[in-house]
């Protein structure tokens, strides 16, 4: 359900459909963007989507596109951050390398953008980070990067993630 909190009461606007429940087999985390809400959703591992949804006119919030993976897996549950100021989804995703050898990255994508062109930008990390740890922070000091923060066990990772310039 998707309402309007910017009177004094909840408004209701328009209702998003899903293709699970969420439960032990149905991981989502959706986040809104500036005119936009992206779905990240992962049903096991072979139904994973990135899902964006149109919202300029709030009356009439519609589906836009299924972001493409490349081949990339979500990890389980899902490691996503969303940084509010760039408009940026950052996903942390497993790519079998070799049968023995798996390799970790975090996937940038834009907001708004063609499906095409929604991934901006692709940074290889040594281990996955926790879904519940992952963090972004976006700083106003330094314009050019975004700051991706993640932990595992008792180790934290950054990692600096260049932003694109905004059109």
């Amino acid at each position: 359900m998707v309402v309007d909190i910017s009177q004094n009461l909840p408004i209701y606007i328009n209702a998003i459909q899903f293709e699970c429940q969420i439960g032990p087999s149905c991981a989502r985390q959706i986040y809104a963007a500036t005119s936009s809400i992206f779905v990240v959703q992962s049903i096991n591992s072979t139904n994973q989507k990135i899902i964006e949804f149109e919202t300029q006119n709030t009356q009439n919030i519609f589906f836009e596109k299924t972001i493409p993976l490349y081949g990339y897996q979500l990890m389980n549950p899902p490691a996503t951050a969303f940084s509010v100021q760039t408009n940026i989804l950052y996903a942390t995703v497993s790519k079998e390398i070799s049968k023995k050898e798996t390799g970790y990255s975090i996937l940038s994508f834009r907001a708004g953008m063609p499906s095409i062109n929604s991934l901006y930008y692709v940074a290889d990390i040594s281990k996955p980070v926790a879904a519940q740890t992952f963090t972004v922070l976006t700083s106003s000091i330094d314009k050019g990067f975004d700051y991706v923060i993640g932990f595992r066990d008792t180790t934290t990772y950054s990692y600096f993630i260049p932003r694109v310039p905004t059109l």
